[in-house]
């Protein structure tokens, strides 16, 4: 084997329309760029992705690639042709694959289908067939949602596709003020998430929980309107451990899967999808939609504020209709209808306010050092949650506030969460 070009056997072709042919994989010695070659036999241009194993393991994060290929950032067509090239930068994604054995997977989808979720802006995973359903179907969209229409916000879940990169994570040096609380241990660092994830457009509401479940745990159950309201009144152990409340002996971050017949166990096992709720790091990155302001619409506020003429677009917070401890409407007091606000650039709403979202990790003060892909504390029986909700106020309804005793089990009118799930 010469050293100057590492040839890595062991290409594949996943045959769609019997289209791809003739995968070949190379390594340039010097600057590790991987070349994927492939012919591309058709008449109509297509989508073609590329996914790749090394020693038989598929890579673990989203690849930095580009050429003949489509991609979220970068969702182009491929014409036919012979020897078309993808070139993957492997240094990005792998620290040394001297000796490895390397194979691509190159798949062509048409133009007019589904496109491959690795491509689509958008997911929707379709709940109306309710608690005794074997199967939730998922589907793949260039195109959002129907916000006008309700089943967005009931027996549909709409998902927007979250790609990876690296963002500064917690309270800033002069991003959030000087008078901002501080005792939730927060301190900048640099955060790196390798993979793309969806994440929900909406806080999961109380019927999208009832679909899944069958129950109706929440306090504000207004006739009227309780479908659209996010559910509340539940706890994390019911969300990620099992149906019966119980935490098991393990868990995140030691054991990453859900159990069973948790609410997120559920979705897996009728999907084949990793569902889950956030890491702390994917729901701020996710929040801030490339922002470092106090707020994801740039704004900047200096000091601790009860409220704010910026946020009242943004969120339901204690001095905009949420202070009240009503459930009689929408508008009287407590949480409001999921997407009553201004969303971030990804399209995401109420992440300031409405309910208080959980998160996967364990209460832990952030460290200064770079990380990728954190998970959080070891030790803590305390999970953390993000974003305020409908009685803080506005300084606590920020893209870096950090709620860190939020007991496993504790369940209030106040709490909720927002369903992610990771490509892999």
């Amino acid at each position: 084997m010469k050293r100057e070009l590492l040839l890595l056997l062991g290409c594949t072709a996943l045959f769609a329309n019997a289209t791809v042919s003739n995968v070949a994989v190379t390594q340039h010695a010097v600057t590790k760029v991987v070349e994927v070659t492939y012919d591309f036999v058709g008449e109509t241009a297509a989508y073609v992705t590329v996914a790749v194993k090394t020693n038989g393991a598929a890579v673990a994060r989203t690849l930095t690639v580009s050429g003949d290929v489509s991609t979220f950032r970068d969702p182009k067509t491929v014409e036919p042709g012979m020897v078309k090239k993808i070139r993957w930068f492997a240094a990005a994604d792998c620290a040394d694959l001297e000796g490895a054995t390397v194979t691509a997977e190159v798949s062509e989808w048409a133009v007019d289908g589904e496109p491959p979720a690795q491509i689509a802006k958008w997911a929707m995973l379709d709940l109306s067939a309710g608690k005794d359903a074997a199967t939730y179907p998922v589907t793949f969209s260039m195109t959002g949602p129907d916000l006008t229409n309700d089943a967005c916000r009931t027996t549909n879940v709409w998902f927007r596709h979250i790609p990876a990169g690296s963002f500064q994570m917690g309270r800033g040096d002069g991003t959030d003020g000087d008078g901002w609380y501080d005792w939730q241990l927060t301190g900048t660092h640099g955060v790196t998430l390798t993979r793309d994830f969806y994440a929900g457009i909406f806080e999961c509401t109380q019927r999208q929980y009832y679909e899944v479940t069958g129950l109706k745990p929440s306090y504000y159950t207004n006739p009227s309107c309780w479908e659209v309201r996010p559910v509340e009144n539940i706890t994390w152990a019911r969300v990620h451990e099992g149906a019966d409340g119980n935490m098991r002996s393990e868990t995140w971050p030691f054991v990453r899967v859900p159990g069973e017949t948790s609410f997120m166990g559920k979705l897996r096992a009728r999907t084949d999808l990793a569902f889950n709720l956030p890491t702390e790091a994917q729901w701020e990155y996710a929040c801030r939609a490339g922002t470092i302001s106090t707020w994801y619409d740039g704004s900047n506020p200096t000091t601790n504020l009860e409220s704010n003429a910026a946020l009242n677009l943004l969120a339901r917070y204690k001095t905009n209709n949420g202070g009240t401890d009503a459930n009689s409407d929408l508008t009287s007091g407590g949480t409001t209808k999921v997407g009553s606000y201004v969303p971030n650039a990804w399209g995401l709403y109420d992440l300031y306010g409405n309910v208080s979202e959980m998160t996967l990790d364990r209460n832990a003060g952030y460290t200064y050092d770079w990380q990728t892909d954190p998970v959080g504390g070891t030790t803590s029986v305390y999970r953390i949650y993000r974003g305020g909700g409908a009685f803080d106020a506005a300084g606590n309804c920020r893209s870096t506030f950090r709620g860190t005793a939020l007991t496993q089990t504790a369940q209030n009118g106040r709490l909720g969460f927002r369903i992610f799930f990771t490509l892999e």
